[in-house]
């Protein structure tokens, strides 16, 4: 099932939205009805389907993932971070505004919740949620905001866990 699942990545990744959801489909056919593994195909399932503009199967799977990763991993795991992060993404790409940034904020919300304010992948999200931002029509403003966040997070994490200046570690994560 890897397998199956880096193939219908590749599919998705080529832009082949209904091959990548014949995979997923036929994967979901060889797991039981409450796996864990079944997340990952979920997961392209929603991003094939929204990108095929088919938005109600989309969101269907999104909360499939959703509810799967709540009852397997908790509703703290860092997989819940990362699912959110995918769906703004491609609300993002949509430049559907609202719907990303209710999204982020759901992210860290559940980031903050589960990993503390200083984690790095807070401030990873911090860094997402400022690229968010400079998309964003008038919203340089926040990006900003969240950009300094994430500065901060970084040089305080590295610092102190590995004695790197978290500028040169920014500066690396915004390349």
């Amino acid at each position: 099932l890897v397998t199956l699942a880096d193939v219908a990545e590749f599919a998705l990744d080529k832009g082949e939205f209904e091959a990548a959801k014949a995979l997923a489909s036929q994967a979901l056919k060889h797991l039981y009805p409450i796996h864990a593994a079944r997340v990952r195909f979920y997961c392209i399932l929603l991003r094939a389907h929204f990108n095929l503009e088919e938005l109600d199967d989309a969101e269907n799977f999104y909360k499939e993932a959703t509810t799967s990763i709540n009852l397997h991993l908790g509703v703290r795991h860092p997989l819940l971070i990362t699912l959110h992060g995918i769906y703004a993404y491609l609300f993002v790409s949509k430049q559907r505004w609202k719907e990303a940034e209710i999204t982020y904020q759901t992210s860290m919300v559940c980031c903050i919740k589960g990993l503390g304010p200083n984690h790095a992948q807070t401030a990873q999200l911090h860094m997402d949620f400022g690229l968010f931002y400079l998309k964003k029509p008038n919203s340089r403003e926040k990006a900003l905001a969240h950009f300094e966040q994430a500065y901060m997070i970084y040089h305080s994490y590295f610092e102190k866990n590995d004695g790197l200046p978290g500028s040169e570690i920014l500066a690396d994560a915004a390349i």
